[in-house]
């Protein structure tokens, strides 16, 4: 079971884009695989189609949730079920490259490490060409306060969950997904902080796909600004944490008060709660985030910014508030 991966895709409605992430993950050239698809209560084709590649190839496991639960109870069902040594996570509307889980399973082994984090392209639609090996590519290796800080700052690792690979002794009872939106960030920190070391290929082996049906898309989805209760969970969990490690919680937290207030003012929202505690957060973390020199450029820049009276800055705000968080 060394080789083994088991490669969770939760699929809600995704009929337009499942076949062609199935085909991604099931044309891989590490072909070791536990495929476990969980239907999370679709109401189109997507029952029939993982019903189809079920039954055409043995490595793919069909999970059923009762309704439509969430992504996050669909991924923790899916957990519960990995055989693998090792797990990875793959949304139904994205795609691997054809050597990613091969490229990825090389990198963490080389480095003695416990998350092998490749690079990721943002597509409308997937390239008619994709390559079978990475070339040669660069690998850094971090510690993971290392990788967990430089998650938090934004810079060079993402607060998502997929394009990476994990060893499976991570996500024991203690490590799970909670039920909010903004999942990814919520617990890829915990995850990092779990490691070692982390590794990261400077290849691309994952192709998230933008349409306009995402949830990062809908300013009317529920949980749209759940990002600033994740990020009050990531200031809880590293109070007691290096100088570093809070300093990269509080820039993380001043981006995304700054990014939801923007939004709040730009499309007229009646948010007063979410306001004052967005306004509190810039308050309290602009002086220290603005002198932080691992922070982003643009971080630093918002900080300086967030020491403008209100009505200033909801005019700056307002021109980037469709941005997302």
């Amino acid at each position: 079971m060394d080789n083994l991966i088991s490669v969770i895709i939760p699929a809600h409605n995704a009929e337009a884009f499942l076949p062609e992430c199935l085909d991604s993950v099931l044309g891989q050239t590490h072909s070791s695989l536990q495929v476990i698809a969980v239907n999370d209560g679709s109401t189109d084709s997507t029952p029939s189609i993982l019903a189809s590649y079920a039954a055409r190839d043995p490595r793919v496991e069909v999970i059923t949730m009762p309704g439509c639960r969430g992504v996050s109870a669909a991924r923790n069902a899916a957990i519960d079920q990995i055989k693998g040594s090792w797990v990875t996570f793959v949304d139904a509307d994205d795609a691997l490259a054809p050597h990613a889980l091969e490229s990825l399973l090389k990198t963490v082994r080389r480095g003695d490490a416990d998350i092998a984090v490749g690079h990721h392209v943002r597509v409308d639609k997937l390239p008619s060409f994709m390559p079978l090996s990475p070339g040669r590519s660069k690998v850094s290796l971090m510690s993971g306060e290392t990788a967990m800080v430089r998650c938090l700052h934004q810079t060079e690792l993402d607060g998502s969950v997929w394009g990476k690979l994990y060893t499976a002794s991570l996500f024991d009872r203690k490590v799970r997904f909670r039920d909010t939106r903004f999942e990814d960030l919520d617990i890829i920190y915990r995850l990092y902080d779990r490691c070692r070391r982390v590794c990261m290929l400077r290849a691309t082996v994952y192709y998230y796909r933008r349409h306009e049906n995402s949830f990062i898309s809908d300013m009317k989805a529920p949980g749209r600004f759940d990002v600033i209760n994740v990020c009050a969970s990531i200031l809880h969990y590293t109070q007691l944490y290096s100088r570093r490690v809070k300093r990269a919680a509080y820039a993380r937290t001043l981006a995304a008060s700054m990014n939801v207030l923007g939004l709040i003012w730009a499309h007229g929202l009646e948010e007063p709660e979410l306001e004052a505690q967005c306004l509190k957060y810039l308050k309290l973390y602009r002086g220290t985030v603005m002198m932080t020199r691992a922070a982003r450029r643009r971080d630093r820049i918002g900080a300086l910014a967030a020491h403008m009276p209100v009505v200033i800055l909801r005019r700056l705000l307002r021109r980037r508030g469709r941005k997302t968080v």
